[in-house]
């Protein structure tokens, strides 16, 4: 099964390519272009290098988000046009789950952390049990001092990764013991694995139905913060 990865939920743009087993190609770019400017000359340099087509994927697999809000839908929306226009089935996943994902370490919590502005970040707590990535938490936007308060109370090692380790690491050092931050070629997405859990979810559950695969932003926007505050909204 050839299943086209996707992931634009951070500053970080990532195709890739699995067939079967077999990682065949991965394009990742970290750079401050917008990602309407990075995704699909990336996609394009990826498939002309593997010298095959879009419509050969047997599957789409999208990051869904939290993360920026921008980035999630512009990854979302081709990923939806691609398998419209071509009738590939598609399925979306969590970019946190993906990102825990890129570490496989059994001996301690696995905690993403993504920049949600205002101090706050996107996270979710894993961990793996009988070799299966498992959440430990629901997936939350919260502070990061509540979120140091949650791990101390569960006095475990903890690897921390995603785009909040550079603005949030010298708070988690300070605070908290026993942790670790993840290696430069696992502290960011990568499209690999969002195919790989793309791919176990299809054969586990199906694919998704297109028009109900949407962003899960886990918050609301800070425009729509601002006009639900000034309209008296709860």
């Amino acid at each position: 099964m050839k299943v086209l990865g996707i992931d634009t939920s951070s500053s970080v743009a990532s195709v890739s390519v699995i067939d079967g087993d077999v990682m065949v190609g991965e394009f990742t770019i970290n750079h401050p272009k917008t990602h309407s400017q990075k995704l699909m000359p990336l996609i394009k340099m990826m498939m002309d290098s593997l010298e095959i087509q879009l419509s050969e994927m047997d599957l789409i697999a999208v990051s869904r988000g939290p993360g920026s809000f921008t980035g999630v839908r512009i990854g979302m929306s081709a990923a939806k046009a691609f398998s419209h226009s071509l009738e590939i089935p598609i399925v979306s996943v969590s970019t946190l789950k993906s990102l825990a994902y890129n570490d496989t370490r059994e001996d301690r919590l696995i905690v993403p952390i993504m920049d949600a502005r205002r101090s706050e970040t996107y996270t979710c707590i894993y961990e793996y049990k009988d070799g299966l990535l498992s959440e430990a938490s629901e997936e939350m936007a919260i502070s990061i001092e509540e979120l140091a308060h949650i791990l101390k109370e569960k006095n475990r090692p903890v690897l921390f990764m995603g785009d909040g380790v550079k603005k949030f690491r010298d708070y988690l050092s300070e605070n908290l013991e026993n942790i670790e931050f993840a290696s430069p070629d696992k502290i960011m997405q990568k499209a690999s694995t969002v195919a790989i859990l793309g791919r176990e979810k299809y054969e586990t559950s199906g694919e998704d139905n297109l028009f109900d695969v949407e962003p899960n932003y886990i918050r609301k926007s800070q425009a729509e913060r601002d006009y639900d505050k000034k309209h008296g909204v709860e």
